[in-house]
This record gives C-alpha cells, sequence and structure tokens, in this order.
C-alpha cells in the first residue's frame, strides 16, 4: 500500500496502521490532527494510484482517485472551531465568512473536517482538572457555517467531544442527525462510535472512521454517549475496534 506523503507527519501512528488495517482491496487515506485521527477509507477498483495535492498546506490536504474513469477529490480540512469567539463573529459576518478563504472545500467532491468544539443549546462545562484545559461550546446556529463551506462530514472522535458532559453531546448528535450531516467518532457504545459513516459520490463508496487518540475518559459506553477512544500504540485496541470496517 503506498501512502500518501503528508501522511508521514505521524510516522509512529502509521507505521502501526500498516500492519494492523492493510487490505488489498482498499486505499486508506489519514488525516492527523493534534490529539484526533481520521481514516477514509474508499471502495471501488482505481484505475491508478490516488494523487495527493497539497493545494493550501495550512487549510487542507485534497487526495484525488480514479473511479470509472474519472477523478473523485476528497478534501481534509483540520480542526473547525465553532466556539468561543466564533459565535460572535459569525454574528457579525454571516455563516459563509468563516471558510470563505478555503475554496478547495466547496470545490472537492466530498469535503471533510474535524469538528473541534462542542454544538449544543447551552450546557456547563465538566471540570477535568487540568488548569490548561480549553472548552469550546458552540450555538446551533453555528453548524451554518458547516453548510456554507460545503462540508460533507465532520469527524468527532476527539479530545473535546465531550468538554461539556455526555448530554451536550447527545445533544450535538441530534443536531448533525436532522441536518443529514454525517459524524463519525461518537456513540452510545464503543462499537457504534467506531462504526464508519458512508458517502457516496459518483458511485464511489467512501467510508470515514472518526478516532480519539488522547482522552480516554470520553470513551463511549463509560458515561453514556462519547468518543470511538484507542490509544496510539494499542494495536489490538486498533484491530477490535477498526479492524471490523476494513475487513
Amino acid at each position: 500500500m503506498r501512502w500518501p506523503s503528508w501522511c508521514r507527519t505521524a510516522p509512529a501512528i502509521v507505521e502501526r496502521l500498516r500492519g494492523a488495517l492493510v487490505h488489498r482491496t482498499l486505499k486508506l487515506t489519514l488525516a492527523v490532527v493534534v490529539a484526533s485521527l481520521t481514516v477514509a477509507i474508499v471502495f471501488g477498483a482505481f484505475a491508478r494510484d490516488g494523487e495527493t495535492i497539497v493545494a493550501n498546506p495550512s487549510a487542507s490536504v485534497t487526495t484525488r482517485v480514479r473511479h470509472a474513469g474519472r477523478p473523485v477529490e476528497l478534501a481534509f480540512g483540520g480542526d473547525v472551531l465553532l466556539g468561543a469567539e466564533s459565535n460572535t463573529y459569525v454574528a457579525a459576518h454571516g455563516a459563509a465568512a468563516p471558510l470563505a478563504a478555503v475554496p478547495e472545500l466547496h470545490a472537492a467532491d466530498v469535503a471533510i473536517v474535524n469538528l473541534e468544539s462542542v454544538v449544543a443549546p447551552g450546557a456547563d462545562v465538566v471540570e477535568t482538572g487540568d488548569p490548561g484545559d480549553h472548552y469550546f461550546l458552540a450555538r446551533p446556529e453555528m453548524l451554518g457555517v458547516l453548510v456554507a463551506a460545503g462540508i460533507d462530514l465532520v469527524s468527532t472522535g476527539n479530545n473535546h467531544a465531550r468538554d461539556y458532559g455526555a448530554a451536550a453531546l447527545a445533544a450535538e448528535d441530534g443536531l448533525l442527525t436532522a441536518m443529514g450531516l454525517a459524524h463519525p467518532g461518537i456513540g452510545r457504545d464503543q462499537a457504534a462510535a467506531c462504526a464508519p459513516a458512508y458517502l457516496v459520490s459518483e458511485q464511489l463508496r467512501i467510508a470515514v472512521i472518526s478516532v480519539n487518540t488522547a482522552e480516554p475518559a470520553y470513551e463511549a459506553g463509560s458515561e453514556g454517549i462519547g468518543t470511538c477512544h484507542v490509544a496510539p500504540d494499542d494495536l489490538e485496541g486498533w484491530r477490535q475496534s477498526v479492524g471490523p470496517a476494513v475487513a
């Protein structure tokens, strides 16, 4: 399997996954964002290996694969923070303003970003005891930013998913489901949280898995809805949690 060159930013994880998840009929593309991992599994026959293009190193990675003779473009953005000052910025400038400078997202056939904040009508911070923690809460209307940018899927398995508790995360899950936005990475138990979300473009079926690699306290099932959590060095955990999706 040939991995895109930008995957080398996290060589240890990539090498572990290479042995754990290689499958001859799949091409896996990884987007590593600080404390979370998003894996896109593209199902289908390819005319050639995927071509990786970095359109804007600070904003997104665009991967093209060929299916049925036509390139299908997947755009991977990084963290999208809808909380904190973003609430007042959008109120003043409109939902399209925050990501207007990243046209690659809207232009792609499939656009994926990491939702790095909790989206809920209101909630109280869950104290972790770490004075360095950051907490991000977005109002529900902030999801309009994702719609305006043409986002097709948000990964939610990250280290901020349950900053405001299980009830707020359940509210976010309901909001994303109601608007039809795919959001792998959270669920009522580990199996549900680690299950892929599926997208279809040009008859090409794409499965996306989102994994929280940093915050075990947010694991699904421990206190209700939570994230798909697997430690980076837990090979058996990767095989059990993510392996079934690529089997």
